[in-house]
């Protein structure tokens, strides 16, 4: 992750991907109800030509992959 919390790679089913670019950004509010935060989350394309969803927590260290898309 870059200092202005973009991703740049992350690892996915053995190896690392590098983004190429981000396709789009948003910031969604948790359920504040169960102590959820905000989380940040792109949509980006990768090195091997792949679409993902990644998202963090309001922090940015938390990563996941949170959806690849077809």
């Amino acid at each position: 992750m870059r200092r202005d919390r973009r991703p740049e790679r992350f690892y996915w089913n053995q190896k690392w991907l590098r983004v190429i670019s981000i396709v789009d950004e948003w910031c969604e509010t948790g359920e504040w109800w169960r102590g959820e935060g905000e989380r940040h989350v792109f949509t980006v394309l990768t090195d091997n030509h792949g679409l993902y969803e990644l998202c963090c927590d309001g922090h940015g260290d938390a990563w996941r992959l949170t959806k690849i898309f077809d």
